[in-house]
């Protein structure tokens, strides 16, 4: 089922739409058409109760007045890219400064400031598709890129996102979406140090001083970036690690590697989970506290893990109180400023060769 209202106005008075799609166990997402960004996701927690678990804001203008980009769809391209420029066919092309000398999640306007078309689809009613066009030059990249993001939410509790986007000439397509969760709930007034998270990855590409990757991809076995078995978010957070002190707790993108067996734990995490077919289970999480599970299937070969280090005291949406580190991100992504690292694959996005993805966040209880 999909309900839509009226939300709010951006400041030049067109009018915003959340759309609200609910599954059987009257389990919800909502999403706004500004930004598709993810407003809610209300699920069950061990109690049977219905909890809140993503952070968020009750206005447009919050939205936009934010560094945080909660819940927004991250586009033209997702993370840094360095020196606010790369080459593309022998052509220079320059982007918008806008985090101290890189360009970050598509420059001043990207996909998360967009009011995008939405559409329900007449045969799938737990769906919502939004649609958007990128302009040839918009924010410094090439090529006019036309674009679609669809949420569906299942009976048996599975967030999909789709993401497909063409091109009219060469440009660079990543996308991912930048919600930050909260498995206690988004108004605990907790951070996510006691959160369990686990990850299918040995491996991250480590930053350099600009917070872009330096192009290696560096083995992170024994070490505070090792999430290959279960361990709370804020055991290692503030090591003394060269990576962690730069990026003041976890800003980085991992690899995945592909486990084959499930442990006991990630069993008892992911019993009520169904596996999605073609999909790689990258990461897992769970609260104790809420008995809420999480995990994240997807087609893309990375994700960048981000534990709020950045997140300032402010209110969020039903007056709750956000704090440092109080919401964690799981963006799956492909290959961060592969345009300006040769060791990456690319991320190049070609007429006649659609782009197209898809990540799943699935919900659970413990047990």
């Amino acid at each position: 089922m999909v309900s839509i209202r009226l939300f709010d106005y951006t400041e030049s008075g067109v009018p915003v739409y959340s759309y609200t799609l609910k599954n059987r166990k009257n389990e919800s997402v909502e999403i706004l058409n500004f930004g598709a960004i993810i407003r809610r996701i209300s699920v069950l927690d061990k109690a049977g109760k219905l909890r809140d678990i993503v952070l968020g804001f009750d206005d447009v203008k919050s939205y936009i007045g934010s560094d945080t980009y909660f819940g927004a769809f991250i586009g033209r391209v997702a993370n840094r890219i360095s020196g606010c420029k790369f080459s593309l066919e022998g052509q220079i092309y320059t982007l918008y400064d806008n985090n101290n000398g890189v360009s970050l999640h598509g420059g001043k306007n990207g996909f998360d400031k967009k009011l995008l078309t939405a559409s329900v689809p007449e045969d799938d009613f737990q769906s919502v598709v939004f649609f958007g066009i990128s302009p040839d030059g918009e924010e410094g990249y090439p090529g006019t890129v036309f674009f679609s993001v669809k949420y569906t939410l299942t009976d048996d509790s599975n967030l999909i996102i789709d993401y497909k986007a063409e091109t009219d000439k060469p440009t660079l397509f990543n996308v991912t979406n930048h919600s930050y969760f909260n498995l206690n709930g988004h108004d605990s007034d907790r951070n996510n140090y006691e959160t369990y998270l686990k990850l299918n990855s040995r491996h991250i590409t480590p930053l350099g001083d600009d917070f872009t990757p330096t192009g290696e991809i560096r083995d992170i076995s024994g070490t505070p970036f090792d999430f290959t078995s279960f361990k709370k978010i804020g055991r290692d957070i503030d090591a003394r690690d060269a990576q962690l002190l730069l990026a003041g707790g976890y800003d980085i993108n991992y690899v995945f590697d592909i486990s084959k067996d499930l442990t006991e734990s990630e069993e008892a995490c992911m019993r009520n989970i169904l596996p999605v077919p073609e999909l790689k289970p990258v990461a897992y999480a769970y609260s104790e506290d809420s008995g809420i599970c999480m995990a994240v299937q997807t087609t893309l070969p990375c994700m960048q893990l981000y534990s709020g280090n950045f997140m300032k005291d402010s209110t969020g949406k039903d007056g709750a109180h956000y704090d440092y580190r109080y919401g964690f991100c799981l963006e799956t992504q492909l290959f961060p400023d592969a345009v300006n690292k040769k060791s990456f694959p690319p991320v190049t996005l070609v007429p006649d060769k659609p782009y197209q993805s898809r990540t799943v966040y699935s919900f659970a209880t413990l047990g």
